[in-house]
Formats: C-alpha cells, structure tokens, sequence
C-alpha cells in the first residue's frame, strides 16, 4: 500500500544523513 512511501522516504533523508557524516567528518 504504501510502498511508494517507503521508497521516497530514503531520498528525503539521504541529505540530512549526509549532512550528519560531514559534520561528524569536521
């Protein structure tokens, strides 16, 4: 059912995810 949920899910985190390595990187 919402399976195109789930899938979109991982493509909004994706830059906030990113962010947290960069910062845990500096």
């Amino acid at each position: 059912q919402s399976t195109s949920e789930n899938e979109r899910l991982p493509e909004l985190l994706a830059p906030e995810i990113l962010q947290q390595q960069t910062k845990n990187d500096n």
